[in-house]
């Protein structure tokens, strides 16, 4: 029999400082008890090619989403290495992480929330950024 967690897919934030550990922490009160769901912290003078062999580590060979702060940045460029390098399990890489995204990916994981019963990791992706994007609001005077 195959280990839930390792069928269900990764949900890996990964950021500068602590807001990876504050987005899961937040999230964990939102959303209840999250299997699969890890926060990582770009460690000081630490290199994209170093986090991308922690990342892997903690991947290992299941699917993944990974969420980061800053497209471009360290934790982004070490993300996409993961993602370029996974030959036997799929990884998609989000930037700019934040609640809404994050919790849209753990809700539409859960199997009541799926529209098939295998969404694939690609549809997880396209649901969390659109949640994101739903999010950045400009409110002004005009209402």
């Amino acid at each position: 029999m195959s280990d839930p967690l390792m069928s269900e897919p990764l949900i890996l934030v990964v950021s500068h400082g602590g807001l990876a550990a504050s987005l899961v922490q937040t999230a964990r009160q939102i959303a209840g008890q999250v299997d699969a769901l890890l926060a990582c912290k770009l460690a000081d003078n630490e290199t994209a090619v170093e986090l991308a062999e922690r990342l892997r580590a903690l991947v290992r060979n299941r699917p993944a989403l990974i969420l980061t702060d800053l497209a471009g940045g360290t934790p982004h460029q070490a993300a996409l290495r993961v993602a370029r390098q996974s030959r036997t399990h799929q990884v998609e890489v989000l930037s700019g992480a934040n609640l809404a995204m994050l919790c849209e990916a753990i809700l539409s994981r859960r199997p009541e929330s799926r529209r098939r019963p295998e969404a694939p990791l690609r549809q997880l992706a396209q649901q969390a950024l659109r949640a994101a994007q739903c999010d950045l609001v400009l409110w002004g005077d005009d209402g």
